[in-house]
Order: structure tokens, then C-alpha cells, then sequence
């Protein structure tokens, strides 16, 4: 079995999960993406790099209208995905396409008859909630991203969406638990950590904050910013034991990215939830956790908010004794398998 991944390559959450599904599938693949995905990937597999669609990171915010500059020659570059697209199909005559979150690969896997599975983590109706909103920066991006999902989606023999919260539905849409890669690693830290994601949006907050993390009595450990040590504090650029630092540490201080919220309510570490401000995802993600999680939508105050989760870590960790979360991986490979059984 052959097996084509188109990869959104912003951050790592989409590689990660989908490296877990490459491996458990154990068959010949090929992978499309860009960014830090594609170094991610360009070790390990066939990789080849694709256009996308660009965010603006120089701020500790999203914009509309910001995005919608950053992309004024998106037709352009989406017509240069299709014929990239077209040569590598032609090369490796793949059976199924998998497509994470690069949600007009559907259209050119019609137009090349080949069968598609959709991965995303887009609830559609905590979506269309979100068009009600009186943020109007919230309500543009929610109304983009309803109509994007449904016309990335309605070409697809499956879609496959892990909940962070949530339940189950049969049919088309199929969600699941969300999908990891277990690590049996841990490494014992007892410190805080702090996960600011795989793009430079959080760092204008971390900058804002190491002053703050300084005067306090507990260890940092930094993941997504420069490589330094400087007192109570460590920071990795990268680092790929992050899951074994998550295990073995304290508490845990994270933005509403879908692969690390994923991770921490699995292992159920003690966490207090960032938003980048304007984010609609992360606004989403935030909310759906806020019942679990400590969280801070916009905040304009993040130290006041740090100060208070460091004082509530043990109240925190009794309260996760009693969630029930699976690992949704065993269920992706069963559907992605089922599609190229048809």
C-alpha cells in the first residue's frame, strides 16, 4: 500500500500525529509540506516541499485582514500545489491520499481520481458558534474557515476529526480521541514547563515574562524559544523529549495548540492555558479546555495568572485523577485502512 500525506507545516502538532499514523500503518509513504514539518519529515521520509498558505508571526496576534494580505497571490500558489501534487501522484501512483489540515488537497485528489481521507481539528459547530461572536476579527476568521472547511472537506471518502473534548459520530465525519504517539520515556524534572509551540508567535510573550519567572522559587524549562541557561530557567530551541519532560515535571504552562493540549490532558498534567490573541483555533481550543484546565483568553496579564496556577498545582492534579481520555491513534489507522480496502 502507498500512501501520499499532504501535511500542514506550521508548528509540529500535524507532523507529530502524523508520524505516529506512518508508523503504526507500516507501509511506503510520501509527504508533501513545507516549513517545519518539512524538516521534520526530509530525514525520515520521501518528502517534497509545497506552497501554502502564509500566517503573519512577527506579533502576539492574528488578523484577518493581516492573513488575507500575507496571501494575495494564494491562486497562484494553490495552481502551483496541483501541478506538484499532479507530478508526484504521477511518480509514486499512490493508493490514497491523506490530507492534515491542508484542506484544498481534496480538490486536486478529485481532479487527479484518487481517493482522499481528511485529518483536522476543526468542530464545525464550535465553529459556527464562534460567527456569532461580537469580536468581528473572530467572526471573519470563523466565517472564512467554516466555507474553507466545507469545500476542503466535501471531496473526502472520510474526514477524520480528534476532539480534544467530545463525542463520537459514525458516518463521514468520523471523530475520535485525540491521536498520539505514546512515549514510555520520562524524565524526571519537577519543574514547570513552558510550551510555546513551533512558530514565533509566542515569542513576544515569553520575552515579556522570563523577568517575571526570574523572581520565582520554581524551575522553568522552555520549549519553542533559543537555546540558553541562565539561573532557574533552560530554554530549547528544540528539544525532541519534550513528551518525557511533560511526564516527569510539575505543571505545565502551554498555548491552545491542538497537539500539546492533547498531549497534557492525556498525561494529565496540571496546565494553564494561553490564547494567542485573535487566534481563532487556539480561541476554540482554549474554551473546550476551560472546564479542565486553568485558562487565559487575551490575557493582558499572563504573570497575576501564572502566580495564581502555581498556587492551585496540586488542586489541579486531583481533579485530572478523574479524566477518561484514550488514545484515538489505533481508530485513524482502522479508518484510513478502511477507505483503501474500498
Amino acid at each position: 500500500m502507498r500512501i501520499l500525506f499532504v501535511v500542514m507545516g506550521i508548528g509540529l502538532g500535524h507532523a507529530t500525529r502524523d508520524l505516529a499514523i506512518i508508523k503504526k500503518l507500516n507501509c511506503d509513504v510520501r509527504i508533501g509540506t513545507y516549513s517545519s514539518a518539512y524538516e521534520f519529515f526530509k530525514e525520515k521520509y520521501e518528502t517534497f516541499k509545497i506552497p501554502y498558505i502564509r500566517f503573519p508571526e512577527n506579533s502576539f496576534s492574528v488578523s484577518f485582514w493581516k492573513i488575507v494580505f500575507c496571501n494575495l497571490f494564494t491562486p497562484l500558489n494553490l495552481y502551483r500545489a496541483h501541478l506538484i501534487l499532479k507530478k508526484e501522484v504521477k511518480e509514486f501512483e499512490p493508493d490514497l491520499i491523506v490530507t492534515d489540515s491542508e484542506l484544498l488537497t481534496s480538490y486536486s485528489a478529485k481532479r487527479l481520481k484518487k481517493p482522499v481521507i481528511g485529518i483536522h481539528n476543526h468542530n464545525l459547530e464550535r465553529i459556527k458558534n464562534i460567527e456569532k461572536s461580537k469580536n468581528r476579527n473572530l467572526r471573519l476568521q470563523a466565517k472564512y474557515l467554516y466555507k474553507l472547511v466545507e469545500f476542503g472537506t466535501k471531496n473526502c471518502s472520510k474526514i477524520i476529526v480528534p476532539e480534544l473534548v467530545g463525542g463520537k459520530k459514525n458516518g463521514k465525519i468520523r471523530y475520535i480521541d485525540p491521536i498520539l504517539d505514546e512515549s514510555k520515556k520520562v524524565i524526571k524534572n519537577n519543574a514547570i514547563l513552558i510550551m510555546l509551540g513551533g512558530s514565533r508567535f509566542t515569542h513576544p510573550f515569553i520575552e515579556k515574562i522570563i523577568p517575571f519567572l526570574r523572581k520565582q522559587k520554581e524551575r522553568f524549562i522552555i520549549f519553542g524559544y533559543k537555546d540558553f541557561e541562565e539561573g532557574n530557567i533552560r530554554s530549547y530551541k528544540f528539544n525532541p523529549d519534550f513528551v518525557a519532560y511533560l511526564r516527569g515535571c510539575k505543571g505545565l504552562i502551554t498555548f491552545a495548540g491542538y497537539s500539546t493540549l492533547s498531549e497534557t490532558l492525556y498525561y494529565k498534567v496540571p496546565s494553564i492555558v494561553f490564547s494567542i490573541p485573535g487566534h481563532l483555533e487556539q480561541y476554540i481550543n482554549a474554551q473546550t479546555v476551560s472546564k479542565i484546565f486553568m485558562t487565559d483568553i487575551d490575557s493582558k496579564t499572563p504573570e497575576e495568572s501564572i502566580s495564581r496556577f502555581l498556587k492551585k498545582i496540586p488542586e489541579q492534579r486531583k481533579k485530572l485523577k478523574k479524566l477518561k481520555i484514550k488514545n484515538g491513534l489505533d481508530e485513524a489507522v482502522r479508518i484510513i485502512k478502511g477507505v483503501t480496502k474500498t
